[in-house]
């Protein structure tokens, strides 16, 4: 009940983010908050990019992302951020991988995680 999960289609081409990634959402009153993609790269240019946003009742961008309606249109900017995984130069490598988080934070490593499955760098049985 305190986290809600925001879809948004943008009306232009995304530009080339990492999974990891953040951008900030520009509130009617000017303020902005950021928030990770929880969708990686190509899944996003196919269906649009996800936001995961603990809501907190009186705050400013929960409340608005949370009132935004269908078709309503939202100012982002970015993306910004370098918190992404590299991938090996040894195309043979097979690193051990272990992402921890709690809340909200589950967001960027659910982009990483979908952007080494999208490059073929994650077996898909991880993902399930």
């Amino acid at each position: 009940p305190t986290v809600l999960e925001v879809a948004f289609r943008p009306t232009h081409k995304l530009p080339r983010f990492r999974g990891g990634q953040f951008v900030a959402v520009e509130t009617p009153s000017g303020e902005k908050r950021v928030y990770s993609f929880a969708r990686g790269p190509a899944q996003a240019e196919k269906e649009g990019i996800v936001l995961c946003v603990r809501y907190q009742q009186g705050g400013v961008a929960s409340e608005y992302l949370k009132n935004l309606t269908e078709g309503a249109q939202a100012t982002l900017y970015g993306p910004y951020g370098d918190f992404v995984i590299e991938p090996s130069r040894d195309p043979q490598s097979h690193r051990a991988l272990c992402l921890i988080s709690t809340g909200t934070g589950i967001a960027p490593l659910l982009a990483m995680v979908q952007e080494l499955y999208e490059n073929r760098r994650l077996p898909a049985q991880v993902l399930n």
